[in-house]
């Protein structure tokens, strides 16, 4: 995820307010043939993510020049055990299980259903 997707992400999340806030990536891939294959994620940004944004730590203003897999902090922070103003994007995203999926064609559109748990269901 890029340093905009994961401000995004964590900016829902924060005001979501919902403990099993989930966010999805769903990326559609045409072949040459017209072949067509589906990959998703499902992920959380983690509890220390969605507090930076909170107190104001995580920097909301991205430049055009800044490395997209990098977000950066209005102050230093501790990351991989040393102070930083920059911390990998990867750092802050949590998978969540996906225990099934299934993908609908209804009036010319689709539809993917991913199942992440017993009760939760996100469709797109």
């Amino acid at each position: 995820m890029s340093n905009r997707e994961v401000l995004q992400a964590t900016e829902l999340q924060a005001e979501g307010g919902i403990p099993e806030w989930v966010t999805a990536i769903v990326k559609l891939e045409v072949g040459d043939d017209g072949s067509g294959d589906v990959h998703f994620e499902a992920f959380q940004m983690s509890e220390i993510c969605v507090k930076l944004f909170k107190d104001g730590v995580l920097e909301t203003e991205i430049g055009d020049k800044d490395d997209p897999r990098l977000s950066k902090m209005r102050k230093e922070v501790v990351a991989g055990g040393k102070d930083t103003m920059e911390v990998d994007n990867d750092f802050f995203l949590v998978p969540v299980k996906i225990s099934d999926h299934q993908v609908l064609r209804i009036e010319g559109f689709f539809y993917i259903g991913v199942l992440l748990g017993k009760n939760s269901m996100a469709v797109f």
